[in-house]
């Protein structure tokens, strides 16, 4: 099966989204965008090449379009292009699975349900992590940890250690490799990887890079005054 995720990414629960994700699907081809106007028109051209690349899908095949940790924004144009993207993308054999706990205009929802499964959220209480865990791996126990790990997170519940994963994803940000970074990390997660050697050395370079900008914000403030 060919196999597109899509999840947000600027936090851990992008992130693990997408790991819990690859869990199911290895295979898959991992995309992290933002929730602007401009990454939507991303997410339409990822989803109308890769369905039209899979053309040669034979009748038994399927694919799967996986999006995570995203709201669509309340754009008619822009609702118009997913729309568009989205018929082709069905035409061409694939399922689209939508999961997300952010608010959704009733118009954004009426325009993709029926070229999408949307599986959504808005009382506050799950992550999308915890959405993507129960629609595809349900009872799998590292899912299951992962998904704890982005709730926890998410909701400043304080409840677990975690790693500073989520400050390596604020240093990959601001990486001209960042989305093959982000790709490679939620595959490490994927795996039970929370911390290694890699990691380290990233977030070596990052603790540096955070030292120095506190200190140059230290000395503008005390020679404003």
């Amino acid at each position: 099966m060919k196999v597109l995720l899509i999840s947000h990414e600027s936090d851990l629960d992008g992130l693990v989204s997408a790991a819990i994700a690859l869990v199911r699907y290895p295979q898959a081809k991992t995309v992290f965008l933002g929730n602007k106007k401009e990454s939507f028109e991303t997410l339409a051209h990822f989803v109308y090449t890769f369905s039209v690349s899979s053309f040669s899908l034979s009748p038994q095949e399927k694919g799967l379009i996986i999006i995570c940790d995203l709201a669509l924004i309340e754009d008619e144009s822009l609702i118009n292009l997913c729309k568009g993207a989205f018929s082709e993308a069905k035409k061409a054999g694939f399922d689209i699975v939508w999961l997300d706990h952010h608010p959704w205009s009733e118009a954004a929802k009426l325009a993709i349900d029926p070229f999408a499964e949307t599986i959504l959220d808005e009382t506050g209480n799950r992550c999308a992590a915890e959405l993507v865990y129960g629609k595809f791996l349900l009872g799998n126990e590292l899912a299951n940890k992962l998904a704890s790990m982005a709730h926890s997170m998410d909701f400043f519940t304080n409840d677990q250690y975690l790693t500073p994963i989520s400050e390596l994803i604020i240093y990959y940000h601001n990486n001209y490799s960042c989305y093959d970074r982000l790709s490679s990390l939620a595959t490490k997660v994927s795996r039970g990887i929370l911390w290694d050697i890699d990691m380290q050395n990233d977030y070596a370079i990052y603790s540096q890079i955070q030292k120095k900008q506190k200190w140059r914000l230290f000395r503008r403030f005390n020679l404003s005054k």
